[in-house]
């Protein structure tokens, strides 16, 4: 099943234990049909071991590794070393690292809870993830999110108008709180079940772990 989240490296990700199976139909028994590659996979909330959720985590509780690090000899450099060997591993050619990170991804998180709910989160999460990590864009710039959301067709003026409405900002206190009470701490978390991993380097034993089941 894929990460809608990040759909091209999943894609990369995923091609040494992904599973061949027929489609079938899936839970909502709508007659839709879905196999172990469908992005509508993922509205198998209950029925699946995966389905993602944003969330936001203080600052205070998950810094950015310029922060957290910045006084420790050593611990920086290996950071930006092991960034280099996850992109290398998965063939990411496009990454460069953003000139204007850390960032605050507020208004990117509630236009995700939006675009969820308005049924685009695919490409919602495609343009914001080009713009951010292959295009160096400043993405808690309005204007700059903007441009991003209209450049990928997308309802930009929708978009930034429910950032601001009561449900949405209300979803994500909610996964948000959810998060912590399921022990997450800081972003990404994977949970397998009742098992959590953190972090992207991570990722191996969460492939490791579904292989399991």
């Amino acid at each position: 099943m894929p990460f809608v989240l990040v759909p091209m490296f999943w894609n990369g990700f995923s091609k040494r234990f992904r599973q061949n199976a027929p489609p079938t139909e899936r839970a909502h028994g709508d007659g839709m049909m879905v196999d172990n590659e469908s992005a509508e996979a993922f509205e198998e909330n209950d029925a699946s071991p995966l389905n993602c959720r944003f969330a936001v985590v203080p600052p205070a509780v998950n810094q950015p590794p310029t922060l957290a690090f910045g006084n420790i000899k050593n611990k920086l450099p290996y950071e930006m070393l092991e960034t280099r060997r996850f992109v290398a591993r998965h063939h990411l050619e496009k990454f460069v690292f953003n000139s204007h990170f850390p960032v605050n991804t507020l208004q990117l998180m509630r236009g995700a809870v939006a675009a969820e709910a308005d049924g685009i989160l695919a490409p919602y999460v495609e343009a914001v993830f080009v713009a951010m990590w292959e295009q160096s864009r400043k993405m808690d710039d309005a204007e700059v999110f903007r441009a991003t959301l209209l450049e990928a067709g997308l309802d930009a003026d929708r978009l930034l108008a429910r950032t601001q409405d009561a449900d949405v900002k209300e979803k994500l206190i909610a996964n948000t709180q959810r998060a912590f009470e399921r022990g997450a701490f800081g972003i990404p978390t994977f949970f397998v079940g009742d098992e959590i991993y953190f972090g992207k380097d991570r990722l191996r034993d969460v492939e490791e772990r579904i292989l399991e089941l």
